[in-house]
């Protein structure tokens, strides 16, 4: 943890990746309070992380709405999450039961469309 400690962003974000593949109970814990501490300082690869968290119920319950603004808010600065926010997306119309997609956010409509 001392790398981690010094607030390099790729060492934290390492960090939060080694406890999630150990996946017992105290990591996973650990591994979402690490991630939800950096995504205060900004880091959009902690709110990817933070976001596949919530989606998995990894340190937490599962949180499909969470999940997405999590997601959202980390492909507004690193478009290497657009996929996961795109699944994301894509999973949520499938489980509206006839809910039109188009009622979510103007943002997610805009982001959904243009992505195929």
């Amino acid at each position: 943890h001392k790398v981690a400690d010094k607030k390099y962003g790729w060492s934290r974000n390492e960090l939060i990746d080694m406890l999630l593949k150990r996946a017992n109970d105290d990591d996973l814990t650990e591994a979402f309070g690490i991630a939800q501490e950096f995504t205060s300082d900004g880091n959009h690869g902690a709110l990817g992380r933070l976001g596949r968290m919530y989606r998995d119920g990894s340190g937490k319950k599962k949180d499909h709405d969470k999940a997405i603004e999590c997601m959202y808010k980390a492909v507004e600065g690193n478009p290497v999450w657009r996929t996961e926010l795109q699944e994301l997306l894509k999973n949520k119309k499938e489980n509206e039961n006839g809910v039109s997609f188009y009622q979510s956010t103007r943002n997610y409509t805009i982001l959904w469309e243009n992505s195929f």
